[in-house]
């Protein structure tokens, strides 16, 4: 039914495809979420949460632990390849006396400069036992025959994890998981 030619509009009149705000066409369903809906999946992602967040807390810090064991091993190839292409010592030094704040590789050639820095880590503990100093001699041996350990430890919301970097005499670099032992 459409309006009379001159304009009148009889009551209840409803002209075609117009629909009242706040009503739907018949055979029509509004569609989005209720209320229950939107509170019953916040609740379910709370749990879920919950159930992850450890997990995710351990995950991460040996995440963290296994980048920096990875990046100092790489620090100590790379510097053993420098002392026999170089065909002198290399050293690697921690940045402030802390290995947790990072390291560098001196350039033996040209004072001030370095071959190599390595930014700080985060929530990382890294610890050097067995010398002093990491030097490589110009064979890619360890300064005075002795072999050396770094302990890279984190410890995240009582969860602990490590990994032990051990380079034997011959300046080599292995990883282990676990504390350096004696």
């Amino acid at each position: 039914m459409s309006p009379a030619p001159d304009g009148f509009v009889p009551d209840g009149f409803v002209p075609d495809g117009f629909v009242p705000d706040g009503f739907a066409p018949v055979g029509f369903r509004a569609s989005g979420f209720t209320l229950v809906e939107m509170i019953a999946t916040i609740t379910i992602v709370a749990v879920l949460s919950v159930f992850a967040g450890p997990s995710m807390t351990a995950s991460m810090a040996r995440h963290r632990v296994q980048d920096a064991a990875s990046d100092l091993r790489a620090v100590l190839v790379k510097a053993r390849a420098d002392a026999l292409m170089l065909n002198g010592d290399i050293s690697v030094l921690p940045i402030g006396g802390d290995w947790a704040a990072g390291w560098k590789i001196p350039d033996p050639l040209n004072s001030g400069k370095y071959l190599q820095t390595h930014e700080a880590t985060r929530a990382v503990a890294i610890t050097l036992s067995g010398a002093p100093t990491v030097t490589y001699r110009f064979n890619g041996r360890m300064r005075d025959g002795v072999g050396i350990k770094f302990n890279v430890q984190s410890s995240v919301a009582g969860i602990s994890t490590a990994k032990c970097i051990v380079v034997d005499p011959s300046g080599r670099p292995y990883t282990q998981d676990g504390v350096c032992g004696g």
